[in-house]
Formats: C-alpha cells, structure tokens, sequence
C-alpha cells in the first residue's frame, strides 16, 4: 500500500554525477565531500549555478550534525570550507543579499558560541541555544522527571563462582532469552517489549566475542536450561 510501490521509485539519488545533474531539494553529504568541490566543477549545481549562467536560489538552510566533532585541527580545516559554502550559499537574486540559516546539533553547550563564531564567522551575539537551560535541573524540555513514579529498576548480578566475565555474560543472556519465551503472558503484546536483549561493547574486541559467543556458548547453555528445567514447549532458538 506504500505510495512507492509497484512501478514507483524512491526520489533519492547517490552517486555524484546524478546528484550534480539533478540537484535534490535535501542533501546529506560528509566533510570530504567539501574538499571536492575546487576540483569538481558539478558541484556548481547545487548552490543554484546552472551551465547557461542563470542563476537559481541556492541552499537556505543548512543542518550541521555532530558539531562537538568537529573540533582541533580537523574544525580549523572545516572551517575554510564552511565560509566558502556559507558564501555559495547567499541569495543575491532579489538585490538584497540572505545568507543561508544555519541549525546544529552538539552533544555538549560548552563554549558552543565560540566554537560556532570559529567556524562561521556569524559572531557570538547571533547564536542562540535551543532549548535554553532550564530554572528546574529535572526538566530538560525533551524531557521531565516524573516523582511519582516509581522509575525504572536496575539489577545487579553479583557472580563471584564464575570463572570469567564471559562465563557469567553467558549464564544471564541466556536465562533472559528463554525467559523472555516462559515468561506468562495474558496477550502477546506484553511479551513484545522483552524479545530484543541490548548489549553494551567498549571495543570491536568485545563484540566479537560476543558473536562467537552467540553463535556457540549461549547456544549450547540454552540446550542445558533446557534440559535442567524441563522445558519441552516455549524454547527459545
């Protein structure tokens, strides 16, 4: 039933030479991209230079993502780049010149004006924070904190027997993958939210481990719950 079924496509370009023959109305690109553009002349197109010379509305509005990243010398390069797409980017059809609104989003506030006048020259005075810190420390305007509740529940396993972490990572990743299975339910729904376990890695190391872990150890032990619970129905695979 989806708009883009059957013989309908999906409007979304990705190779480049398409993209400059076609400019899109959104366009999601990386940092090395930017340093393409003194040596790709197609890159005109999208800040509304055209082969005739004519001229159409160049981008008004530029979302930055992950601006906390951009910092130390990779943000001293970026930011030659930033002022030279900011100026592409002013509308000077109308005799008045606009330059584009510019939105990011950072995982810290700290010295955020600095930073933003650094890469583009827009002055401290003319950036502003949204959302503004709030008077209350439990409301952050995504979200609030509910006293009333009784909040969620944290359980610690406490498994000194076990010869290894991954012995005892294997123990209750397994119990809670059966249980999610055992578990008594009225309606199917409420087992919904309990089938997909999060795993938290500090390394590609550990995350490998754990897919070999998946593939042989926690298959093996779920056989031994098996068996030492008497579960014939309801098994997890």
């Amino acid at each position: 039933e989806c708009f883009y079924s059957g013989k309908r496509y999906l409007p979304l370009q990705i190779v480049d030479e398409e993209i400059y023959l076609e400019p899109p109305s959104l366009l999601i690109g990386t940092v090395d991209k930017f340093a393409m553009l003194p040596w790709n002349t197609g890159g005109r197109s999208l800040f509304g230079f055209r082969d005739n010379d004519r001229r159409v509305s160049p981008p008004s509005l530029i979302i930055q993502d992950e601006l906390h990243l951009i910092s130390g010398p990779l943000g001293s390069m970026v930011g030659h780049y930033e002022v030279l797409i900011q100026e592409l980017c002013k509308n000077k059809l109308n005799g008045k010149i606009y330059g584009p609104k510019i939105i990011t989003s950072t995982a810290t506030i700290s010295r955020a004006g600095e930073q933003c006048h650094c890469l583009y020259n827009c002055g401290k005075e003319n950036i502003f924070i949204f959302p503004p810190q709030c008077i209350d420390a439990g409301d952050s305007f995504f979200a609030y904190e509910d006293k009333k509740s009784s909040g969620r529940m944290y359980t610690g396993i406490y498994a000194p027997g076990y010869p290894s972490g991954q012995t005892s990572q294997v123990r209750i990743l397994s119990s809670l993958l059966q249980g999610a299975k055992s578990a008594s339910v009225i309606s199917e729904k409420e087992r919904n939210p309990y089938w997909t376990l999060i795993w938290y890695f500090n390394s590609l190391r550990e995350l490998g481990q754990a897919a070999t872990l998946i593939r042989a150890d926690i298959s093996e032990y779920m056989n031994v719950l098996w068996l030492r619970k008497g579960i014939k129905k309801n098994r997890r695979y």
